[in-house]
């Protein structure tokens, strides 16, 4: 590979070249052009293992334990790109470039260390996965993870909650090592920060059902239940946020673990405290997206489903917004509804004061983020028979969506929102059952004629509107 400097005609340099070039300056600024050309080499080089022929091997393994950053760092960039390679990972482990890389995880560096993670990260996902658990590779992890630099520490308890999440057979390597307890050890500690870090690193573990199973194995629930009856003031807001999230995508397993745990039992005993009312409405939503959560919710924690129905009637936005959003989720979020979630839900929207009226009030408010929840829950209540009913039966709904003009100052995207409303009230396979008529034309000319049609004729009219 031969690099032409751009605007030149006779300036070519090989990749050792301009290395050498680059090791050979005297001020930072010819130090940051010749680095500069380098890194565009790189990239215009489709061949990633160019760098590693033997004439380039010496840019690699001197670049790598060199003192400056920006050159190490760029060379860490092109092993990036080589683990994502068989053929890459193949080389890096026969120059014995991991080793060296998983050191650079304890640099002070932090896109250094990223990029370092990053490489040891990729090689996990492969075959190569029981490399990383060789020898003084395995010294070398557990050095990362047991360090006394807890910022270092938690970088370590990072890797390894991805590592573990990527096949039955990574999670026990992770536990035949004694890797997985310090994720869990994170989460009693007296360091505020640490405890939210191992907080949020449970929390995507979790999104993985490998992971789930670990933190089921190691009573990793158990410790946020503590947390939340210790009344941790660090921690409890972030539990109950978290606790949503994994019930979300951990589904009926999860939601039956929380259950047990008597997770609901404390959010009905703190929703009443304004602190975290917030994130307890917007998890009770996450877990009603379930089968299992709605049924749950409905036959033994009725009052966290009433709580959200009733502040739908708040004055405060906050819980306001947050309760229209839980209920918008909980309706619309489902892969299939069965005809008791159907009715179970019917009953959780009639408990909303003035229902469809109430909606239309926020609507009518100057505030563009009560707009934008109103749309959002009339969007997600199309999917329903008794939804449709009760917006186009509503006196107003129908007109404010079908007028284009309205809304369009202080929430820029209400043609959008009013169109795709109206568009699946038609696409309801029993719309022309549900809808008078004469609306029901006047709805299909509105999709019909798309989200920003102007009419400039005489105009479709509904009372003393036009359309």
């Amino acid at each position: 590979f031969v690099y032409k400097m751009e605007g030149s005609t006779n300036e070519h340099y090989s990749l050792y070249d301009l290395w050498t070039k680059l090791n050979n300056v005297d001020s930072s600024e010819d130090f940051n052009n010749w680095i500069f050309f380098l890194k565009t080499a790189l990239n215009e080089s489709s061949n990633l293992l160019l760098l590693t022929n033997q004439e380039n091997k010496e840019i690699l393994d001197l670049s790598l334990v060199s003192d400056n950053d920006d050159l190490k760092d760029l060379m860490l960039a092109q092993l990036v790109k080589l683990s994502n390679t068989d053929d890459g990972i193949l080389l890096m482990k026969d120059r014995g470039y991991v080793l060296t890389v998983m050191n650079m995880i304890k640099g002070d560096n932090i896109g250094i260390s990223e990029k370092a993670a990053t490489v040891v990260d990729n090689i996990a996902k492969t075959e190569h996965i029981h490399y990383l658990f060789s020898d003084a590779l395995l010294v070398e992890l557990k050095s990362i993870i047991q360090n006394s630099n807890e910022i270092i520490a938690l970088r370590g308890i990072e890797l390894i909650s991805k590592i573990l999440t990527y096949s039955p057979e990574s999670y026990q390597l992770c536990v035949d090592n004694q890797l997985v307890d310090p994720i869990f050890d994170l989460i009693d500690s007296d360091d505020p920060l640490q405890q939210l870090n191992a907080l949020v690193i449970l929390e995507e573990m979790c999104k993985s059902p490998i992971g789930f199973n670990c933190a089921l194995s190691n009573h990793g629930f158990l410790l946020l239940k503590q947390e939340l009856e210790e009344h941790n003031p660090f921690a409890e807001q972030k539990i109950i946020q978290m606790i949503g999230a994994i019930a979300k995508v951990g589904g009926d397993p999860a939601i039956q673990e929380f259950e047990q745990l008597d997770f609901f039992n404390l959010f009905q005993d703190c929703i009443e405290n304004d602190r975290y009312q917030v994130e307890i409405i917007t998890t009770v939503g996450n877990i009603a997206t379930k089968p299992l959560g709605i049924k749950l919710l409905s036959e033994k924690y009725p009052s966290l489903l009433s709580t959200i129905t009733d502040f739908v009637s708040s004055n405060r936005g906050d819980v306001l917004i947050a309760s229209i959003y839980a209920l918008s989720d909980m309706f619309d979020n489902r892969v299939e509804i069965s005809q008791e979630e159907s009715e179970l839900l019917t009953e959780v929207y009639n408990n909303i004061e003035g229902r469809s009226s109430r909606i239309l009030t926020l609507l009518e408010k100057p505030f563009p983020e009560l707009k934008t929840a109103a749309y959002t829950i009339l969007q997600s209540l199309t999917r329903y028979s008794w939804g449709i009913e009760d917006i186009v039966n509503t006196a107003g709904l129908p007109e404010n969506l079908l007028n284009r003009s309205v809304d369009i100052d202080t929430v820029p995207d209400a043609p959008s929102w009013k169109y795709s409303i109206l568009q699946k009230v038609l696409q309801h396979p029993n719309s022309k059952e549900l809808i008078n008529l004469n609306l029901w034309h006047e709805i299909k000319l509105y999709v019909d004629t798309g989200i920003y049609y102007s009419n400039t004729g005489p105009g479709v009219k509904i009372g003393s509107e036009s359309r």
